[in-house]
């Protein structure tokens, strides 16, 4: 299995719900083929696929949906869900 460089978003106590794939230093093939790759890996762990996200702090890619996944988890946790 190839080994994929992630970074985790945590943003509610079961840290899988949100994984975050940094995209700043790679082309968007090599970036699509990781992205790709890394939920290969998790689709061979996980019952269910989480929603993810591609970032890039340079480009300021992917805020509004890790910001959208955030709020909707912190709705849900204020609901006692």
């Amino acid at each position: 299995m190839k080994i994929v460089k992630a970074t985790y978003l945590i943003s509610s106590p079961s840290f899988d719900q949100c994984p975050s794939l940094k995209a700043d230093k790679e082309k968007p093939g090599v970036v699509a083929r990781n992205v790709k790759s890394f939920f290969d890996a998790l689709n061979e762990i996980l019952p269910f696929l989480p929603q993810g996200f591609v970032t890039s702090a340079e480009k300021r890619t992917g805020v509004e949906e890790v910001v959208a996944c955030i709020d909707q988890y912190n709705k849900l946790d204020a609901e006692g869900l």
